[in-house]
């Protein structure tokens, strides 16, 4: 039989875990944007920079395909 509150601190527990992985997420997406940051500083060539900037737009396109594809 299920504990008087245990929905409740399951929840908890469950929102805590999640908040973690949203924490870690971010973490992990402005590591790779200061390296990508970093990169595009180092190149010297204009053409290379726009060609960088248009695979990640398309990049953001398939990601934001994918999310769709889930609902």
């Amino acid at each position: 039989m299920a504990t008087p509150g245990g929905g409740n601190q399951d929840a908890r527990r469950v929102m805590d875990d999640l908040i973690d992985f949203s924490a870690q997420s971010v973490r992990n997406l402005i590591a790779q944007l200061n390296a990508l940051i970093a990169e595009m500083e180092a190149l010297e060539d204009q053409g290379e920079v726009f060609d960088t900037l248009m695979v990640l737009r398309d990049d953001r396109h398939v990601e934001d395909t994918k999310l769709l594809g889930l609902n």
